[in-house]
């Protein structure tokens, strides 16, 4: 068997949970609720999430603190 190593990676909610600094039952209960969170998949019982959309979530969802646009600002 080859394998394709093209293809798009996977994360576990475990992993997901880590990469974002919160625990599992947090995206647990913010998937169940609709809440924004990357798009997930479920293969043979399990939850996945698509790597790449999980640091587009991540990416979407940054906040730049105000003091940031201050200096921005006065830089300008």
């Amino acid at each position: 068997m080859t394998i394709n190593h093209n293809l798009p990676s996977y994360i576990t909610t475990d992993e997901l949970a880590a990469m974002v600094h919160v625990a599992r039952n947090s995206i647990e209960r913010r998937r169940c609720l609709g809440h924004d969170l990357p798009p997930h998949y479920k293969v043979g019982g399990r939850v996945l999430y698509k790597l790449a959309e999980c640091i587009d979530w991540l990416e979407r969802t940054r906040s730049v603190p105000l003091t940031v646009h201050v200096l921005e600002h006065k830089a300008a």
